[in-house]
């Protein structure tokens, strides 16, 4: 028969098993990760271009999503798939985004033979087919989270709305979309903190932040 003494013993193991669990979540790496490529790139779409050199934006991004490519890889080893499949997506955003900003500006993926004319044009085209791919992807996971707390949507849907209007910009080269996308990017970065804060909160021993709840139950 078990006493007050065991009683207490387990909720004490279960109270301890449970921050453990908090404690042990890639979502704090993941989420702080993001909203450290999400913040410099809403400046630079803002208009704010002291980053001087494109390869300064391209490394803080590069830190960003190598961050996130831990965060994927911890859940992966929670077996949190649903998890890993939020950050793995976003590690490989602004990994290739670092490099396609890098890329661009010194000229890697166009041969030296080209004309510069048409190294330009070359190089337009990949941004756009690369943009309409990424802003497809993101869409399809937005959809795909749908069962998920209502901000893990939410944050992607702001992503693919910033991705779809810095496609319009690169289209008409009208500086209004930048500005506009960079606006959304800033909204996502709060949503991003919002939820590092949850994640942070409940490994410290904090309650839960609300997350709202999924579309779809």
């Amino acid at each position: 028969m078990a006493t007050a003494t065991d009683t207490a013993t387990g909720a004490d193991e279960a109270a301890a098993a449970a921050a453990a669990a908090a404690g042990n979540n890639p979502v704090i790496l993941g989420s702080a990760s993001f909203v450290a490529g999400a913040i410099p790139l809403a400046l630079w779409l803002v208009g704010y271009k002291d980053f001087a050199v494109a390869g300064l934006l391209s490394n803080i991004i590069l830190v960003a999503g190598l961050g996130l490519f831990i965060a994927a890889i911890w859940a992966i080893n929670l077996g949190a798939g649903a998890v890993a499949t939020v950050f793995g997506p976003f590690s490989m955003f602004w990994l290739s985004f670092a490099l396609l900003v890098l890329g661009t500006t010194h000229g890697w993926f166009v041969s030296s033979a080209v004309e510069p004319e048409a190294a330009a044009t070359a190089g337009a085209g990949g941004t756009i087919v690369y943009l309409i791919t990424w802003t497809a992807a993101v869409v399809v996971l937005t959809l795909a989270t749908l069962r998920l707390p209502l901000a893990f949507t939410a944050l992607f849907a702001l992503v693919a709305l910033a991705l779809f209007l810095v496609l319009l910009f690169n289209l008409t080269s009208d500086t209004i979309w930048a500005t506009i996308a960079g606006y959304v990017a800033f909204g996502a970065a709060g949503i991003g903190v919002y939820v590092f804060f949850d994640a942070m909160g409940q490994a410290t021993g904090g309650k839960a932040l609300s997350l709202g709840n999924p579309i779809l139950k």
